[in-house]
């Protein structure tokens, strides 16, 4: 019976810690792990069940099972393909809705089905093949075209008033980026670039781009779509957070992402190295400030000092060029080789966060 109870004993002693040690840290969970929890392979490997040829371009079309529009049409993708070092996933931009009055009413706020892309944006602003000062001019192409109305952030089906309404914005954004991974596999640089909800969409892009590409340096082009929310315009803020929902998205250790969804740009700069930022704005862009988030006046103060946290906690990897006026949306617009700050041309400082280049400065 005494040894019995002394082999009792040993195990307790090597299975139990010493009385007064501390219980081990649990391990800090990785990027690629926390990518998961946000979403990241909840749609992997959505594949198109039609490809189509448009000039230049191949058009995917994706079953409406997979990934789809806020009217349940079928969700689209248009690829340019060059031999060049660089692959650009570009997410159009197109309104946001998140109720009944937005989604369906007289005058919806989003666009609510899916095109190749335009004739006129083939050759414009960033995509310029023809402009001799565009960096970009060899980079691969894939353009998303915009119609979740949740800013390529939703991931639910909600019924308003009568009308069965498709946020699909995660599982669109899935199908980009996995187009983007069967013709581009092994790519030097990603841009990830978006105009207004395009803009927004960036933060939905990252999670399943950084996903499938673990080791490539990623850029994240941000033009007109700030990452800002209003919580005082109580239908938008819980419509968003609530009916998209844009919860999710956010990590649970993101220090004021529930209010103001732009410090994820600095929840991913704290865990990402391989991840450089840039924003560009007008300082009072009315279609930001006032259409959408109805923050008027208060709206360049807010973008200010949200940005200037992030910029101060990674000034290297983080970087505005902010204009004076009321406009919206440069990449995509004759604007993009015509605007300048401080006597730099944007498409100049453009080129320079392309080439990681130490006179990428920013321009708040």
């Amino acid at each position: 019976m005494a040894r019995i109870h002394a082999v009792a004993l040993l195990i307790l002693a090597t299975v139990l810690p010493a009385c007064g040690e501390p219980e081990p840290a649990p391990r800090e969970r990785s990027l690629q792990e926390r990518l998961v929890d946000l979403g990241a392979e909840r749609y992997a490997g959505i594949e198109p069940n039609l490809t189509e040829r448009s000039g230049e371009w191949d058009v995917h079309t994706f079953p409406v099972d997979k990934a789809r529009c806020l009217d349940g049409s079928p969700f689209k993708v248009s690829v340019r393909e060059a031999q060049h070092y660089a692959v650009l996933l570009y997410l159009e931009g197109g309104g946001a809705c998140w109720d009944e009055a937005t989604c369906h009413g007289s005058r919806p706020m989003t666009k609510r089905s899916a095109s190749a892309i335009p004739l006129e944006m083939r050759d414009t602003g960033i995509l310029n093949r023809y402009q001799p000062t565009n960096q970009y001019v060899g980079a691969s192409v894939v353009h998303a075209s915009y119609c979740d109305g949740s800013m390529w952030l939703g991931d639910q089906d909600v019924t308003y008033g009568e009308t069965l309404t498709y946020h699909r914005g995660l599982a669109n954004v899935s199908a980009a980026v996995d187009t983007m991974k069967r013709r581009f596999p092994h790519p030097s640089v990603i841009i990830l670039a978006g105009s207004s909800a395009g803009g927004y969409g960036t933060m939905s892009a990252y999670v399943v781009a950084r996903n499938r590409y673990p080791g490539t340096p990623i850029v994240i082009f941000n033009d007109s779509g700030p990452w800002l929310l209003n919580a005082d315009k109580h239908a938008m803020y819980s419509g968003t957070m609530e009916n998209w929902p844009l919860a999710p998205l956010l990590p649970n250790d993101c220090a004021g992402c529930d209010t103001q969804p732009i410090h994820l740009a600095r929840w991913v700069l704290d865990r990402d190295p391989g991840t450089r930022i840039a924003l560009f704005s007008y300082r009072d862009d009315r279609t930001m400030a006032v259409d959408f988030l109805g923050l008027g006046d208060s709206y360049r103060p807010l973008l200010e000092q949200t940005s200037d946290a992030i910029h101060a906690a990674h000034p290297d990897r983080f970087k505005r060029f902010f204009v004076d006026g009321t406009g919206h949306t440069v990449l995509l617009t004759l604007d993009y080789y015509q605007i300048s700050r401080d006597g730099q041309l944007f498409s100049d400082w453009s080129n320079k966060l392309l080439a990681g280049s130490a006179a990428w400065v920013d321009r708040p």
